[in-house]
C-alpha cells in the first residue's frame, strides 16, 4: 500500500513556504503554516489569495491552510 499523508506543516510563511502550502492543499492535504507571528502567517494567506498566476486551483482551497 503507498504512504499516505493525512496532514502537513509548513515553516516559513514567506513566498516559498505560502507557495508550498498552496501545493499541498491543492493535493487536498491539511497544511498548518507557521512562521515568527500567526500574523505573518496569517498574512501569507492574503498574498496567495492576489498572487499571479493563482497558485491554489480553487480558492476554496485556502481552508485546508
Amino acid at each position: 500500500m503507498p504512504p499516505f499523508i493525512s496532514s502537513a506543516a509548513v515553516v516559513g510563511a514567506g513566498t516559498m513556504g505560502a507557495q508550498l502550502a498552496a501545493h499541498l492543499a491543492n493535493a487536498g492535504i491539511p497544511v498548518t503554516l507557521f512562521d515568527v507571528t500567526a500574523d505573518a502567517a496569517a498574512a501569507a494567506s492574503g498574498r496567495l489569495a492576489k498572487a499571479k498566476p493563482p497558485p491554489l486551483f480553487e480558492t476554496a482551497g485556502r481552508r485546508l491552510i
